[in-house]
């Protein structure tokens, strides 16, 4: 029998990063311990029924209702997260003009409501000028930043309202999007567009999908079935046509990737929008303050929101959850690995969009 973080890596297990797709509900650290159990529980087996501990944690907190790229450190890649994923961090998400709430998301209680007839996307072009550049940006209340000793959100559900610094914050990108088309083309940002994605190793041979289809690499609209390799056909039953349940929310691979797959309704009041951006960006707060320029004179609330880049990791390079079994996370690890040791960028500390937590 082994023990220790050596006897992980003895059965199988690397050290080092991979990018997931967090699905919506989930918070961040279910992510981990998700990955964690997948884990351990093989290594156990590996093992003669004696647990082995593995370390994992992630790169960059994300709300729950946020998707996307989501950085996870296993074993000694989690003291890495930081240095490798320098550089940045792109975001595609739905503002809904109107309506503002507590939270500046659909999560929130409604606290106002504006007239919102008058807008167009010509307006919101308008304001957006504005917000590119160096700006400055008052965090959300909901915000995991900390005020007195307590971080801000558990002010705010106490109903305590409290005075928040401005921050320097940089939008390197803003474009708006009008059409389902520009909404799949954010999918993969543009210094990504001439990489071909960091597919896993899978028995679903992947790779041969993406010669037979010729996508180099995948549209939007493809990522989800590619890199699934059909997830929602090897995970029904044949005979009845039972989903065979993924997690304890009770989420199958099929609804999975219809979830991922389903665009949204960018039909005003909606509209999409395509950032790049700084950590410490808040992408609520860049909505609600684009709502409120004189420019659109009205209100806003976040309705959707997918990182789609972090570091040298997009979409396309992410193991979605029906892929998350022992063999496809340490061949993905040891993949995305090699990338951010080629790349092997400056160390960086920034707090991530979506760094509040609310679950």
């Amino acid at each position: 029998r082994l023990e220790g973080q050596s006897a992980s890596r003895r059965l199988g297990v690397p050290d080092g990063v991979m990018a997931v797709y967090k699905p919506q509900g989930w918070s961040s650290a279910d992510v981990v311990g998700k990955i964690k159990w997948v884990l351990q529980n093989e290594l156990k087996a590996r093992n003669g029924g004696q647990k082995i501990k593995v370390k994992v944690g992630h790169g960059g907190t994300l709300d729950p209702l946020a998707t996307g790229v989501l950085v996870i450190g296993v074993g000694k890649g989690c003291r890495d997260l930081t240095s490798y994923l320098s550089g940045a961090k792109r975001y595609r998400g739905v503002g809904v003009l109107g309506v503002e709430t507590d939270t500046l998301d659909s999560t929130g209680e409604t606290t106002e409501t504006l007239p919102h007839a008058h807008v167009s996307h010509a307006d919101l072009e308008r304001a957006a000028a504005d917000f590119r550049g160096d700006i400055k940006q008052v965090p959300p209340m909901f915000s995991a930043l900390h005020k007195d000793g307590k971080r801000l959100y558990e002010l705010a559900r106490e109903g305590v309202v409290v005075e928040r610094e401005a921050r320097d914050v940089r939008i390197s990108a803003l474009h708006i999007l009008e059409t389902e088309e520009a909404w799949d083309q954010a999918a993969v940002p543009p210094e990504l567009q001439d990489r071909v994605p960091m597919l896993p190793i899978l028995p679903d041979n992947i790779a041969s999908l993406l010669a037979e289809t010729g996508l180099a690499p995948p549209t939007a609209a493809a990522i989800p079935d590619l890199l699934a390799g059909d997830a929602a056909a090897a995970h029904t039953d044949a005979e009845g046509g039972e989903e065979v349940q993924l997690d304890k929310r009770g989420v199958s691979a099929a609804q999975h990737l219809a979830m991922v797959r389903e665009g949204p309704s960018l039909e005003l009041p909606a509209f999409g929008l395509d950032v790049e951006c700084s950590g410490g960006t808040y992408i609520r707060s860049l909505i609600s303050d684009m709502a409120r320029h004189e420019a659109v004179t009205s209100c806003a609330h976040m309705s959707r929101l997918e990182r789609t880049q972090q570091g040298p990791f997009g979409l396309h390079d992410c193991l979605h959850l029906p892929q998350w079994t022992f063999e496809a996370i340490c061949a993905h690890t040891s993949q995305c690995t090699k990338v951010c040791q080629e790349a092997a960028p400056a160390p960086e500390v920034e707090e991530e969009e979506g760094g509040d937590v609310r679950a």
